[in-house]
């Protein structure tokens, strides 16, 4: 089913059959609409082309998506402390995607039946991506996260990093061959790309690297995984750049809930 405009993550199904789900609560949150302060999608773009190997292009929404109004009815169960952990005021925190098969919708209360769970068993449903992606992904968030800030053309990099581990691992050509391809038809486009390639081809490499973060994923059989990191070694005397913008995204400001008019995918048409 096509929507006008959609956020989608990319399908590579998950997680031992149900990743914790014995011991899971679910979690609640509202995505910021497209022109809310913040938006739901910022710092990053929708010119790009994706493919996630169903045959059919989409022009994608790429790069960070911002939530709110975090809730669970535990948010001791399982893994979902690791989430409260990061929520900054009005419950606000960022992911990234990572299915392509399935929606969220910008405005709209969004839950994930399973809750946080372990990355290499999302996503959900399926046999998930496995130990060898999920170090791969966390490696390259340890490496390239932190140097996003608020630069579109690097937030939307790193989603295209996300989507060709997650589907394909490392290859020789990111984004040509395997199960997901991007392209692009603006010359903002050529950079991402060429960008994100160059990231990918460091992942596993010598460069040597400071492996802060611990990876968790929020999981639903019916709606995006989203991926969100917590930072396991924090810098002395300082707070950690995921909470440093959370603060920023609480200090913009919180949206009203409201009825959502575009669909968002972690790619989006």
């Amino acid at each position: 089913m096509r929507f006008g405009r959609w956020i989608m993550a990319m399908g590579v199904a998950t997680a031992l059959a149900a990743p914790a789900a014995a011991h899971a609560a679910s979690v609640t949150a509202v995505l910021y609409n497209i022109g809310d302060t913040p938006p739901g999608l910022s710092p990053g773009g929708d010119t790009l082309t994706v493919n996630f190997g169903a045959g059919e292009d989409y022009n994608a929404f790429v790069g960070q998506i911002n939530w709110h109004a975090a809730e669970s009815p535990d948010w001791n169960a399982g893994l979902n402390s690791q989430l409260f952990g990061q929520l900054g005021p009005n419950g606000t925190f960022s992911t990234y995607c990572i299915e392509g098969t399935q929606n969220v919708y910008f405005g709209n209360i969004e839950t994930w039946t399973l809750g946080v769970v372990p990355l290499a068993g999302t996503p959900y449903p399926g046999m998930g991506m496995g130990g060898l992606k999920a170090t791969e992904l966390t490696e390259f968030w340890d490496r390239f996260h932190d140097g996003i800030g608020s630069d579109a053309t690097r937030a939307s990099a790193f989603q295209l990093g996300v989507w060709e581990i997650v589907n394909d691992g490392l290859t020789a050509d990111p984004f040509i061959t395997g199960t997901f391809t991007a392209s692009g038809s603006v010359p903002g486009d050529a950079l991402t790309l060429s960008l994100a390639a160059d990231w990918l081809s460091a992942v596993g490499g010598p460069t040597p690297y400071d492996a802060d973060y611990t990876l968790y994923t929020l999981s639903d059989g019916g709606i995006q995984d989203q991926i969100f990191a917590v930072r396991s070694t924090p810098l002395p005397g300082a707070l950690p750049a995921s909470a440093m913008v959370l603060s920023v995204l609480g200090a913009w400001g919180v949206a009203g809930r409201r009825r959502a008019l575009k669909a968002v995918r972690c790619s989006v048409s």
